[in-house]
């Protein structure tokens, strides 16, 4: 899409952007669409765009390492709680608890 398929004229905008103070048009001059990187990136060659696939990749597995958590084995992730109830012990209790089902006063 471009500035004036929503409206805006680009000489305005130019316009607006010399207006503001240095810095910020600095600023503003930096800042890009997702759809104008895209943009650009299609104008590439092929070997271009392979690059910047790697260089983006490679920046991608770097913030994902630093991101990842180290985590507890599995592995006795239970062992705190002491022994487990056995075949019998949970029978009982089912046995218990399905005893009064279907109730008959509902």
């Amino acid at each position: 899409m471009s500035l004036t398929g929503v409206g805006i004229n680009p000489l305005e905008l130019q316009d607006a952007l010399l207006r503001q103070p240095p810095l910020l048009r600095i600023y503003l001059k930096l800042l890009m669409t997702l759809e104008e990187v895209l943009n650009l990136a299609k104008q590439l060659s092929v070997i271009d765009k392979v690059r910047l696939i790697e260089q983006i990749a490679s920046e991608i597995e770097q913030s994902l390492e630093i991101q990842s958590i180290p985590r507890q084995s599995l592995w006795g992730l239970c062992a705190d709680l002491g022994v487990a109830p056995s075949n019998d012990d949970i029978a009982e209790v089912r046995q218990a608890e399905w005893a009064n089902f279907p109730r008959d006063d509902v």
